[in-house]
């Protein structure tokens, strides 16, 4: 069994200019991080620069601390009390955060903190622009996050900048978002751009054009964590900020596919899914996609559209009509109100609003996994984690649910209420249900409706390596 290699020499967590970790403040203090912690030497911190600050009476020098962070099975809500002990430990733990998550497979449980807020961007606005062009995508925070950032709208100043002030936000997913530069028309070629809001960092993907640009297609957001449980690794470098972007959509005579690769920044070649067929504007469509043990899942009302990344091979599955969701309405129609997530053990699961007829009525949030055996695929109800919401949420009068948006990681889920059945009125409210702890919190929002009528709503999660970086953020840590 080879050794693990040598962790890099520690260094003070730095701050990020241009990224919301430069606007983190403490919540004792108020002191901006880019005031550094002072970094003591070996032996418990009695080196040379300040290392008495830092004294925690540990003689492990930096180095075996960091492998006894990166090598232990600490959770990530573990390392956020290891970081809570003393400003040392803090240290090593925010500034080489990316070596440690490198060494670390996902967590096992929820981390609600990992939830920020979410965008949303909406169709049609009164706008004074000549162009009809809408807004935007404006960023919202979570209350327990407007405390953590100095200025609330500050966080919005990603999307204020030239190159993204006419886009259309398409995928959210592990602390990154997906946009595409506005285009005249879909015969116009396709400019996607991939943004950690966090760190301020920003890949602009190469053009489409010409024979490559696609018509309608679906895109799937795929991370380094996204490799755990795949047989051939989804092709990731062993690197914590990579990722994979997968773009499905339809030529003439087949259903195609190609992807981008963060490490080497280009577009692979186009390929050919074999199996099941989908048409293109059933493609533009679906939205959501997860990724799950080499495979990615699309939820179309109750057909899900699985593409096998290492065998290029799509198949269709039929969601259980036994599990229905009819608590939304928009003009009569019914609205799918249910989404995709990954359960923190690593198995497919929806997420979706129901009503028990036989429970007096009972609002619930119900989970449902998928459980692969050397069957087909069956489904189940995961009981222990459904959430009554007339336990949480202000239910009298109460006739609309809607699920606006689902964060896999921290197990937070966005729910608005109304009440009109078919969505003629704004909604009453938005609401942060923690399914962990099975607690709602009202969050400031602008009136919005149902998806159909308002483009977007995308539930904004940071990653592993971001999270912990921010605890460099104040003299308090809260676990």
């Amino acid at each position: 069994m080879s050794s693990p290699p040598p962790p890099p020499p520690p260094c003070p967590a730095a701050a990020c200019d241009d990224g919301w970790l430069s606007l983190s403040v403490s919540t004792v203090s108020g002191e901006s991080n880019q005031k550094r912690l002072k970094r003591g030497g070996g032996g418990g911190g009695g080196g040379v620069g300040g290392g008495a600050v830092e004294d925690d009476g540990c003689p492990l020098h930096d180095e075996v601390l960091l492998l006894v962070f990166a090598e232990c099975s600490l959770e990530t809500d573990d390392l956020v009390r290891c970081a809570a002990t003393c400003r040392r430990w803090r240290r090593l733990v925010a500034g080489d955060a990316e070596y440690i998550c490198r060494r670390k497979p996902p967590s096992r449980r929820y981390v609600g903190a990992l939830a920020v807020g979410f965008v949303q961007q909406r169709r049609q606005e009164n706008s004074s622009s000549s162009s009809g062009a809408p807004p935007p995508p404006r960023f919202i925070p979570l209350p327990s996050y407007s405390s953590r950032f100095a200025g609330g709208g500050e966080l919005d100043k990603v999307f204020d900048s030239g190159l993204l002030s006419n886009s259309r936000l398409i995928a959210s997913r592990k602390g990154l978002l997906v946009l595409e530069l506005r285009r005249s028309s879909r015969a116009a070629a396709v400019r996607l751009v991939v943004c950690n809001p966090m760190t301020g960092d920003m890949a602009t993907l190469p053009i489409l054009a010409g024979k490559d640009r696609p018509g309608h297609y679906a895109c799937a957001l795929i991370t380094f964590d996204d490799h755990e449980g795949a047989p051939d690794r989804l092709g990731f470098v062993h690197d914590p900020a990579a990722f994979r972007l997968l773009l499905v959509y339809k030529r003439r005579n087949f259903t195609a596919c190609r992807s981008y690769w963060s490490d080497t920044k280009t577009w692979d070649a186009e390929g050919k899914l074999s199996g099941a067929k989908i048409g293109g504007r059933r493609l533009g469509e679906m939205t959501g996609a997860v990724a799950v043990r080499g495979s990615v899942f699309w939820l179309l009302k109750n057909l899900l559209f699985v593409v096998r990344l290492g065998a290029l091979k799509a198949t269709t599955e039929t969601f259980p009509s036994k599990w229905c969701s009819k608590l939304c309405f928009c003009y009569g129609s019914p609205v799918q109100n249910r989404q995709l997530a990954v359960t923190p053990d690593g198995r497919l699961c929806a997420v979706q609003v129901d009503r028990h007829v036989t429970s007096n009525n009972t609002v619930r949030i119900n989970v449902i996994s998928r459980h692969d055996g050397y069957g087909p695929p069956t489904w189940e109800c995961d009981n222990a984690r459904d959430v009554e919401l007339n336990r949480v949420l202000p239910m009298a009068n109460v006739r609309r649910v809607c699920l606006r948006g689902v964060c896999e990681r921290s197990g937070v889920v966005f729910l608005a209420i109304g009440t009109d059945l078919y969505n003629q009125q704004p909604d009453l409210a938005l609401y942060a249900l923690d399914m962990d702890k099975k607690e709602a919190r009202k969050v400031a929002a602008p009136p919005g409706h149902c998806r159909r009528l308002s483009s977007s709503f995308f539930g904004y999660e940071m990653d592993r390596v971001a999270y912990l970086a921010s605890l460099s953020g104040g003299e308090s840590i809260a676990s």
